[in-house]
């Protein structure tokens, strides 16, 4: 029994994925090798190569645009698109979501107005205040740590002027 076709399309999904996109993505922006001697390096077919040009033909072009710039088309090298990033994941921690307890349960409760049944709903207020933090990092809004090394064991002298010895006892 043959196997189904699109298994063969995940699978070559697959191999163009990972750490080789982003080779691929910059030999296609540069236009040095056809489509079918790509397909032959990367062990895929040609029209593969030819829907991972499709799927990611504006990331080929901001790199053919910026050929200069090795982290062109990388969004995460791009400020606004780390801290879209951010306020998608801010978003995510404080949507409510069920509780689940210890046992692996969602938590309900009894209503004591109206008796009823209720699932108790949490947020990650840790993980919201950490993207803030990182977001506010990323804006230069609060300054970085720096750590320091090094003999910190100093000495510090304090001289009293217009004061004699005898004065002190």
């Amino acid at each position: 029994m043959a196997a189904p076709q699109h298994a063969d399309r995940d699978s070559e999904r697959f191999k163009l994925g990972g750490l080789k996109r982003r080779q691929i993505v910059r030999e296609l922006a540069f236009g040095e090798f056809t489509q079918q001697a790509l397909a032959d390096k990367y062990e895929v077919s040609q029209p593969a190569i030819a829907k991972f040009k499709a799927r990611h033909a504006d990331e080929i072009e901001a790199v053919r645009a910026d050929a200069e710039d090795e982290f062109a088309g990388i969004l995460i090298a791009q400020k606004a698109a780390r801290l879209a990033s951010l306020a998608e994941i801010h978003e995510k921690a404080m949507k409510p979501v069920p509780k689940v307890g210890n046992n692996g349960k969602v938590v309900e409760r009894i209503n004591p107005e109206t008796g009823e049944r209720e699932t108790l709903q949490e947020w990650d207020g840790r993980l919201a205040a950490q993207v803030l933090k990182q977001a506010a990092e990323e804006m230069g809004q609060l300054p970085t740590r720096v750590q320091v090394s090094g003999d910190m064991q100093t000495t510090t002298t304090y001289r009293i002027e217009n004061v004699s010895n005898d004065d002190l006892t």
